[in-house]
Protein backbone atom coordinates (compact mmCIF):
# COMPACT_ATOMS: atom_id res chain seq x y z
CA UNK A 1 0.00 0.00 0.00
CA UNK A 2 1.01 3.41 -1.35
CA UNK A 3 -0.21 5.47 2.12
CA UNK A 4 1.59 3.14 4.59
CA UNK A 5 5.00 4.57 5.71
CA UNK A 6 7.79 1.52 6.99
CA UNK A 7 9.69 3.10 9.84
CA UNK A 8 11.28 -0.04 11.32
CA UNK A 9 11.17 -3.78 10.08
CA UNK A 10 11.95 -5.31 13.73
CA UNK A 11 9.71 -7.07 15.26
CA UNK A 12 9.37 -8.13 18.95
CA UNK A 13 6.94 -10.25 20.34
CA UNK A 14 7.52 -9.27 24.14
CA UNK A 15 5.60 -5.84 24.23
CA UNK A 16 3.44 -5.06 27.01
CA UNK A 17 0.06 -3.31 25.88
CA UNK A 18 -1.17 -2.60 29.48
CA UNK A 19 -2.30 1.33 30.42
CA UNK A 20 0.66 1.56 32.98
CA UNK A 21 3.19 0.50 30.64
CA UNK A 22 1.87 2.82 27.93
CA UNK A 23 2.59 6.54 28.32
CA UNK A 24 0.78 8.09 25.51
CA UNK A 25 -2.03 6.31 26.34
CA UNK A 26 -2.28 7.57 29.81
CA UNK A 27 -1.70 10.74 28.75
CA UNK A 28 -4.36 10.60 25.84
CA UNK A 29 -7.03 9.42 29.40
CA UNK A 30 -5.15 12.73 31.39
CA UNK A 31 -6.00 15.08 28.52
CA UNK A 32 -9.43 13.33 28.20
CA UNK A 33 -10.29 13.79 32.13
CA UNK A 34 -8.85 17.59 32.13
CA UNK A 35 -11.15 18.66 29.25
CA UNK A 36 -14.05 16.83 30.58
CA UNK A 37 -13.58 18.95 33.86
CA UNK A 38 -12.99 22.14 32.14
CA UNK A 39 -16.19 21.30 30.33
CA UNK A 40 -18.35 20.79 33.25
CA UNK A 41 -16.83 24.24 34.72
CA UNK A 42 -17.72 26.26 31.70
CA UNK A 43 -21.17 25.19 31.55
CA UNK A 44 -21.76 25.87 34.73
CA UNK A 45 -20.25 29.26 34.91
CA UNK A 46 -21.80 30.17 31.30
CA UNK A 47 -23.56 28.68 28.13
CA UNK A 48 -20.38 27.13 25.78
CA UNK A 49 -20.76 25.70 22.25
CA UNK A 50 -18.44 22.87 23.43
CA UNK A 51 -18.96 19.53 24.08
CA UNK A 52 -16.61 16.97 25.59
CA UNK A 53 -17.21 12.75 25.23
CA UNK A 54 -15.24 9.87 26.02
CA UNK A 55 -16.69 6.17 25.11
CA UNK A 56 -15.46 2.67 23.27
CA UNK A 57 -15.52 1.42 20.26
CA UNK A 58 -14.67 -1.88 18.35
CA UNK A 59 -13.12 -1.70 14.84
CA UNK A 60 -12.40 -3.86 11.89
CA UNK A 61 -9.57 -3.05 9.33
CA UNK A 62 -9.38 -3.61 5.44
CA UNK A 63 -5.60 -4.53 5.49
CA UNK A 64 -5.32 -7.42 7.77
CA UNK A 65 -1.70 -6.97 7.96
CA UNK A 66 -1.55 -3.47 9.31
CA UNK A 67 -4.16 -3.93 11.42
CA UNK A 68 -7.10 -6.02 12.09
CA UNK A 69 -9.31 -4.23 14.41
CA UNK A 70 -9.84 -4.50 18.22
CA UNK A 71 -11.11 -2.59 21.05
CA UNK A 72 -10.54 0.79 22.33
CA UNK A 73 -11.84 4.30 23.32
CA UNK A 74 -12.05 7.38 21.41
CA UNK A 75 -12.15 10.81 22.69
CA UNK A 76 -13.99 13.77 21.11
CA UNK A 77 -13.94 17.82 21.47
CA UNK A 78 -16.87 19.72 19.45
CA UNK A 79 -17.10 22.96 18.51
CA UNK A 80 -20.74 23.76 17.44
CA UNK A 81 -20.81 26.51 15.86
CA UNK A 82 -25.09 26.42 14.27
CA UNK A 83 -27.54 24.43 15.80
CA UNK A 84 -27.06 22.22 13.24
CA UNK A 85 -23.25 22.04 11.86
CA UNK A 86 -20.26 21.63 14.33
CA UNK A 87 -16.57 20.71 13.93
CA UNK A 88 -14.08 18.78 15.91
CA UNK A 89 -11.20 16.51 16.78
CA UNK A 90 -11.20 12.79 17.66
CA UNK A 91 -8.66 11.17 19.31
CA UNK A 92 -8.31 7.63 20.43
CA UNK A 93 -6.01 4.41 20.65
CA UNK A 94 -7.49 0.53 20.42
CA UNK A 95 -5.47 -2.30 20.47
CA UNK A 96 -5.76 -5.90 18.90
CA UNK A 97 -4.93 -8.66 21.22
CA UNK A 98 -3.92 -10.99 19.27
CA UNK A 99 -1.02 -9.51 17.16
CA UNK A 100 -0.45 -7.39 19.87
CA UNK A 101 -0.82 -3.99 17.76
CA UNK A 102 -1.57 -0.78 19.07
CA UNK A 103 -3.17 1.82 16.84
CA UNK A 104 -3.44 5.71 17.92
CA UNK A 105 -5.94 7.77 15.91
CA UNK A 106 -6.06 11.24 15.54
CA UNK A 107 -8.76 13.17 13.05
CA UNK A 108 -10.56 16.07 12.69
CA UNK A 109 -14.42 15.99 11.46
CA UNK A 110 -17.12 18.18 10.56
CA UNK A 111 -20.80 16.83 11.64
CA UNK A 112 -24.05 17.46 10.39
CA UNK A 113 -27.15 17.57 12.54
CA UNK A 114 -29.58 16.49 9.80
CA UNK A 115 -32.44 15.72 12.12
CA UNK A 116 -33.61 16.93 15.99
CA UNK A 117 -36.58 15.45 17.40
CA UNK A 118 -37.24 16.21 20.99
CA UNK A 119 -33.57 15.44 23.13
CA UNK A 120 -32.56 13.82 20.22
CA UNK A 121 -29.65 14.62 18.17
CA UNK A 122 -29.10 12.18 14.88
CA UNK A 123 -26.37 12.94 12.75
CA UNK A 124 -24.09 12.03 9.69
CA UNK A 125 -20.06 12.78 10.63
CA UNK A 126 -17.19 13.03 7.67
CA UNK A 127 -13.62 12.50 8.87
CA UNK A 128 -10.27 12.86 7.97
CA UNK A 129 -6.86 12.37 9.90
CA UNK A 130 -4.18 9.81 10.62
CA UNK A 131 -3.35 6.36 11.99
CA UNK A 132 0.03 5.53 13.75
CA UNK A 133 0.51 1.82 13.97
CA UNK A 134 2.63 0.32 16.70
CA UNK A 135 3.50 -3.70 16.50
CA UNK A 136 6.61 -4.03 19.10
CA UNK A 137 9.27 -2.28 17.45
CA UNK A 138 8.03 -1.50 14.44
CA UNK A 139 6.00 2.17 13.91
CA UNK A 140 3.87 2.77 10.81
CA UNK A 141 1.33 5.43 9.68
CA UNK A 142 -1.54 5.73 7.82
CA UNK A 143 -3.83 8.34 6.73
CA UNK A 144 -7.57 7.60 7.86
CA UNK A 145 -10.97 8.67 6.08
CA UNK A 146 -14.22 8.08 7.99
CA UNK A 147 -17.95 8.53 7.87
CA UNK A 148 -20.16 7.89 10.60
CA UNK A 149 -23.95 8.10 11.43
CA UNK A 150 -25.11 8.43 15.00
CA UNK A 151 -27.06 9.82 17.13
CA UNK A 152 -27.25 11.98 20.21
CA UNK A 153 -29.45 11.46 23.22
CA UNK A 154 -29.41 14.40 25.27
CA UNK A 155 -30.29 14.10 29.57
CA UNK A 156 -29.56 18.16 30.74
CA UNK A 157 -26.12 18.54 30.32
CA UNK A 158 -24.67 15.35 29.85
CA UNK A 159 -25.31 12.75 26.77
CA UNK A 160 -24.77 9.29 25.27
CA UNK A 161 -24.16 9.09 21.88
CA UNK A 162 -24.13 5.82 19.86
CA UNK A 163 -22.84 5.81 16.38
CA UNK A 164 -21.59 3.55 13.34
CA UNK A 165 -19.08 4.23 10.74
CA UNK A 166 -17.05 3.25 8.09
CA UNK A 167 -13.57 4.43 6.49
CA UNK A 168 -10.12 3.50 5.03
CA UNK A 169 -8.31 1.41 6.49
CA UNK A 170 -10.85 0.73 9.53
CA UNK A 171 -13.80 -0.84 7.19
CA UNK A 172 -16.21 -0.50 10.27
CA UNK A 173 -16.41 1.17 14.20
CA UNK A 174 -19.39 0.87 16.34
CA UNK A 175 -18.99 2.56 19.61
CA UNK A 176 -20.94 4.78 22.49
CA UNK A 177 -19.68 7.67 24.35
CA UNK A 178 -20.81 9.77 27.07
CA UNK A 179 -20.14 13.46 27.28
CA UNK A 180 -20.64 16.87 28.44
CA UNK A 181 -22.54 19.91 26.82
CA UNK A 182 -23.87 22.70 27.12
Amino acid sequence: MASIIRVSKEVSTGVSHSIKGCAPLRRLLFIFALFALLASRAIYAQETPFSFGLGGEISGAADSKMYEGGGGFIGTAEYRFHERFAAGIKSGASNDFQYRITVFRENIFARWYFWQPKSIDVFAEAGLGGLLVVRGNETWGSLEAAFTLGARFSFGAWYVEPYIGAGYPVWGRVGVAVGIKP
